[in-house]
């Protein structure tokens, strides 16, 4: 007999003072869906300067579904091994696209990453939620993409972002570009959903393109059920919404579980999210994170270097 066991996990990252640390990002891959062992990992990524990065890392790992589930452990860290081990560009270009004005304030290339330092006019109309085609690029052509296997990015705020990509250290090149083409946007004015729990509907969206089909009342739990129609035809998969919502009274929440189906042709998908089953204040408010809405459509390169 074959059992598959899922874990859920919670993972607590301090200093040795037991302060919170606020300037990383963190990720973990998946786990297998079929019978063969699999090794994961958990991906720490500091977005601050060396000083952000205290000498002794402590986790507290608690894994639900085993008898003995709460690890703790601490990791020391030699920051002189990686003192100076970066190289800073400062780019400081402003393009404007379709109305909305994007600077390129620099890039930092250290031996494991690149970081591109973002920030977004807070007077633009769209919020700007990707660029599913970005890379950076030297004069060979050579093209080092998004990371797609650990932080690929991290927002410090609406209007500023870094985002991670493969590292060139090493090659030490020439020229260096940010080269991109679509640009994921929807106006600021449509980037949430309302929903009306008691009477199972929408009350706002984006467009027509997003639909609820179901509303299901479980014992622990509330399914709700959309599908969304991309314009994009790939096979990549929209994770539209924030994982906290709030009602009516302002009160934040947070999803139980979100999962995503492909569906036909790659042309739509449906999108399944758990929410608490408690009183709200009807209605609740999902914010939009992505979605298949683009702006822009020429080629953009930035010179870096």
């Amino acid at each position: 007999m074959k059992v598959k066991l899922f874990l859920k996990f919670l993972c607590l990252i301090y200093r040795s003072d037991r302060r919170g640390l606020y300037e990383l990002s963190l990720s973990w891959s998946g786990f297998d869906n079929n019978s063969v062992e699999k090794g994961s990992f958990i991906d720490i990524a500091f977005s601050g300067d060396n000083n952000s990065i205290p000498e002794v890392l402590n986790l507290s790992i608690e894994f639900k579904g085993l008898k003995y589930n709460t690890f703790n452990f601490s990791i020391h860290i030699d920051k002189n091994k990686f003192k100076g081990l970066k190289e800073v560009y400062a780019v400081n270009r402003t393009m404007e696209i379709d109305g909305q004005k994007i600077t390129f304030e620099k890039v930092i290339i250290y031996p494991t990453r690149i970081a591109l330092y973002i920030h977004y006019d807070p007077l633009n109309s769209k919020k700007i939620l990707g660029y599913p085609d970005i890379g950076i690029v030297d004069e060979k052509g050579d093209i080092f993409g998004q990371i797609s296997n650990g932080v690929s990015g991290t927002r410090k705020d609406d209007n500023n972002i870094i985002l991670y990509f493969q590292s060139n250290y090493f090659k030490k090149p020439k020229e260096l570009y940010v080269a991109f083409s679509k640009v994921k946007a929807i106006g600021k004015d449509k980037a949430e959903v309302i929903i009306d729990l008691k009477n199972k509907m929408i009350l706002k969206k984006p467009d027509e393109k997003l639909k609820l089909n179901d509303i299901v009342y479980n014992k622990n739990d509330i399914q709700l059920t959309f599908t969304l129609e991309k314009i994009d035809n790939t096979n990549n998969l929209y994770s539209p919404f924030y994982s906290e919502f709030e009602d009516s009274s302002m009160k934040k929440y947070h999803f139980l579980g979100e999962e995503i189906h492909g569906g036909r042709e790659g042309k739509v998908e449906e999108v399944l999210i758990r929410i608490p089953n408690v009183s709200y204040d009807n209605p609740i408010k999902l914010k939009i994170i992505d979605y298949p809405n683009f702006i822009g459509g020429k080629e953009v390169k930035v010179r870096v270097k």
